[in-house]
């Protein structure tokens, strides 16, 4: 699957003193998928998502996925994916996700991945709209857990 990277910077904080100090956060990336269903994933669905992943902890590499159905389009399924790439074991954080889903679903209309760099929680999100449904072994909303 080909894909385009973007960067958002952070804000840029200017320190005067006895001399001028600047200091330039984290870069965020957003990768978006070009190719694949055009799709929106719902509200509804990334809120459930957020919510659940973050009631267990992951250990590195630990891969959490979640299938939904239920899209704001007929016939299409939401794929939802937070991957721990952090430097150890932990809880996702629930405002990254929801910031990293919403983010990805309004601007990359085929699914992507973001990615909050050193100033996040570790994570990656994914988001990927499909058209079908969500089959076995795994139903609406189940966990589909990966670990290494």
């Amino acid at each position: 699957m080909s894909s385009t990277k973007s960067l958002i910077l952070g804000g840029a904080t200017l320190a005067l003193s006895v001399m001028l100090a600047a200091r330039v956060r984290a870069q965020v990336v957003i990768d978006c998928n070009q190719s694949g269903a055009a799709a929106q994933c719902s509200l509804e669905n990334i809120t459930t998502f957020c919510e659940q992943i973050v009631l267990s902890t992951y250990n590195v590499s630990d891969s959490i996925s979640r299938c939904f159905s239920n899209s704001t389009e007929k016939g299409v399924r939401c794929d939802l994916t937070a991957v721990n790439h952090g430097p150890q074991t932990s809880v996702p954080n629930f405002d990254q996700c929801m910031k990293a889903m919403l983010t990805i679903t309004n601007d990359c209309p085929m699914g992507g991945e973001m990615d909050f760099g050193v100033e996040g929680d570790g994570y990656d999100y994914y988001l990927d709209p499909n058209k079908g449904s969500c089959g076995p072994p795994c139903g609406d909303g189940e966990e589909r857990e990966e670990k290494e």
